[in-house]
């Protein structure tokens, strides 16, 4: 089987080593299947003695039955000779001699009775002793057989080991360059991590900025919203006035076609309401100068008209420049989402190549588990053979330092996992410094939602303030009735109808022209109203827009804190599981001891297969 192998490669390599152990196991089964068949060649002396004894004892036997028989022959050839010879003087001589010889064949019989036990005993011990030869020599028959069958076990399984060392060295240079991938991919997502860090820097500057914009848009809509308010009851008040005007108007047409037929009472009153005419004029006077301060409302009221359209103007500008500010920010929000998916993404990959190479690790340690169970038995077996601690100590010796040199390998490969559970550790830091980030910015949004609720609240107050405001204005509406009734009363008990005719013709005329001019502006002011109104739709769903954008936002840092939440959990359990797989390899490794120790040498591929060398040392 040794002769069929590769050759061995020039450098030495830790597969020789095990090959080495192998050819020393081997060796010393050889020495101890020699060492039995010693014992068993002894066995068969001994039994070949003890055959060779039971032989001489069965030749004793038989000539002590000769012996038995030719002295019973005498005894009877003695008898009769002393039947024949009873009368002679001989006869006590020869009853002596019967009587020595009676003895003696006592004797013989005696001796003949202890042989025979003798025998039988020796027979029983014959048989006890060839049966437990013939067990021992079946029971060491056994034991080389599965002596040999070991050495064809271990054999096989040398080469089996030979291939898993292949594999494993194979495996353990695909880790090698998938452990660099992963530090690639490690620098990569740190430079890309940094990236993101000033991008989001920039984000929440651009942030804060649209803030302190959205703010001060606040505050100018909130001030545009009370001057609107202003101008409204400005404009009612105007309305109110103009409607005052019209009936005055119609109540001076009245007052005219009333006036045409009460001329000719009038010039007989004419004298008595010339007295009245005095204070009259005197109050005249006084509502001329009440006219000239309305008037003077209303010219300031066309100036804060027009500055209310030069506000309304800057509000517009200032939520173009919002929009696009915004627009910008979404872009950015979306460059962010899509480098974000690319981390998802890759971090998905580096999870399924860690699930890949635990697999692996698994598959490895199933076998070597199996390899270890299999070697203990056999070890286990050898051990019950020959207890041989010299060749053990040396074999535990040369497998320390294979194991040295393994964990130096193992070392090596621990301080690159370390190494990349510590890059991981910085991605995480990393990634919750951005979460610690994006918690501030969301804490800024929920401030900025407190300001728009206090200003919400100022509003309202502002509101009633208004109501309060109109209130007041309807309480100085009905003083302005009050004096209108007494204007129009005083006309009714003017004398002097021509001058008032007269008056009243060119009041007509110019109250017309003041309407027609009054009406323009009411239009006008109307349209600015139109303006005003639809520019506050567009902010109202400007800051509708703004609100949805920022829920939009704290959508997707919820959804980001989510994934950066499972992300972790899954590198914490990847941490984990790498941190088994290292207890599990070392263990290996601890148990590998035994595996490394049958590794085959290539070198030995032109020396003689241990199996003949077993043979030949059995034909000797």
């Amino acid at each position: 089987m040794i002769r069929n192998r590769s050759k061995s490669p020039r450098r030495p390599s830790p597969s020789s080593r095990g090959a080495n152990c192998d050819v020393d196991l081997l060796k010393s089964t050889a020495r101890d299947r020699e060492e039995l068949k010693c014992m068993l060649e002894k066995y068969e002396r001994h039994l070949a003695e003890i055959q060779g004894n039971v032989k001489v004892l069965t030749s004793e036997r038989d000539k002590t039955f000769l012996l038995y028989e030719q002295a019973q022959e005498e005894i009877a050839r003695l008898r009769r000779e002393m039947m024949k010879t009873c009368k002679s003087p001989k006869s006590t001589t020869a009853h002596a001699i019967l009587r020595r010889v009676e003895t003696e064949r006592d004797v013989a019989f005696t001796d003949l009775r202890r042989m025979t036990t003798e025998r039988d005993s020796l027979r029983e011990r014959l048989k006890i002793a060839q049966e437990t030869a013939f067990n021992e020599k079946a029971h060491l028959e056994q034991r080389i057989e599965e002596l040999e069958c070991t050495v064809h076990n271990l054999d096989d399984e040398r080469m089996e080991q030979m291939s898993n060392m292949t594999l494993m060295k194979e495996t353990i240079t695909t880790v090698e360059k998938e452990m660099k991938s992963l530090a690639r991919k490690a620098m990569d997502t740190e430079s890309e991590l940094g990236r993101q860090k000033a991008e989001n820097n920039s984000l929440r500057l651009l942030y804060e900025n649209t803030e302190k914009d959205l703010s001060d848009t606040q505050r100018h809509l909130a001030k545009k919203k009370y001057e609107l308010q202003l101008t409204q009851e400005k404009i009612m008040c105007l309305d109110e006035k103009i409607d005052n005007f019209t009936r005055q108007s119609i109540a001076q047409r009245e007052e005219i076609s009333i006036l045409g037929a009460t001329l000719n009472d009038l010039a007989k009153e004419k004298e008595c309401l010339q007295a009245c005419l005095d204070k009259k004029s005197e109050n005249i006077a006084s509502l001329g100068e009440s006219l000239a301060m309305k008037e003077k409302t209303i010219s300031g009221m066309k100036n804060i008209i027009a500055e209310m359209e030069q506000a309304s103007r800057q509000s517009t500008e200032a939520l173009i420049m919002c929009e696009q500010d915004i627009s910008r920010m979404r872009r950015q929000l979306d460059e962010t989402n899509d480098e974000l998916a690319q981390i998802a993404r890759e971090r998905d990959i580096l999870a399924h190549e860690n699930d890949a190479l635990q697999e692996q690790f698994n598959k490895a340690k199933q076998e070597n588990q199996a390899l270890s169970k299999k070697l203990n038995d056999t070890h286990n077996e050898l051990n019950d053979i020959k207890q041989k601690v010299q060749d053990t100590n040396l074999e535990v010796n040369k497998l320390k330092n294979i194991l040295k040199s393994e964990e130096s390998e193992n070392r090596q490969i621990m301080e690159q996992l370390r190494k990349a559970n510590e890059d991981a550790e910085n991605w995480e830091n990393k990634a919750r410094q951005a979460e610690a980030e994006n918690n501030n910015l969301k804490l800024e949004l929920i401030t900025a939602e407190a300001e728009v609720n206090r200003l919400k609240e100022k509003v309202d107050a502002l509101n009633r303030e208004l109501e309060q405001m109109e209130n007041e204005l309807d309480s100085a509406r009905s003083e302005i009735e009050l004096l209108r009734s007494q204007m129009t009363n005083e006309r009714i008990s003017m004398q002097n109808l021509e001058a008032l005719l007269v008056a009243n013709r060119d009041k007509e005329y110019q109250s017309q022209i003041a309407l027609q001019e009054k009406e323009s502006e009411i239009q006008l002011l109307k349209e600015h109203l139109c303006l005003a109104e639809n520019k506050m739709a567009i902010q109202s769903r400007d800051v509708a827009q703004f609100r949805n954008v920022v829920t939009q936002l704290e959508a997707d840092l919820d959804i980001t804190k989510r994934q950066l939440g499972t992300e972790r959990f899954e590198r914490e359990r990847a941490v984990q599981e790498l941190r088994r797989q290292n207890y599990s390899s070392n263990v290996y490794h601890l148990s590998s001891v035994k595996p490394n120790s049958k590794c085959h040498s290539p070198d030995r591929a032109h020396h003689r297969s241990p199996d003949r060398g077993l043979d030949r040392s059995l034909e000797e």
